[in-house]
């Protein structure tokens, strides 16, 4: 993923914490199977759902 270092969690164990949501957008294209969550305020991609491994989200460790 672009250089960057990610790890693959559960989808049932991943929880965002406190207000976090108002600082992500999700992009998704295509099947839509694929969802990128990127941060509103540096544009890091800090987690997404791979197509791959729709049941993992895929956490940036750098966001």
């Amino acid at each position: 993923m672009r250089g960057t270092i990610h790890f693959v969690v559960p989808r049932q164990r991943f929880m965002l914490l406190g207000d976090s949501e108002e600082f992500i957008t999700t992009y998704t294209f295509g099947t839509h199977t694929a969802k990128y969550t990127f941060c509103k305020v540096c544009g890091i991609t800090s987690f997404y759902t791979q197509r791959s491994n729709p049941n993992g989200i895929a956490a940036t460790l750098a966001c």
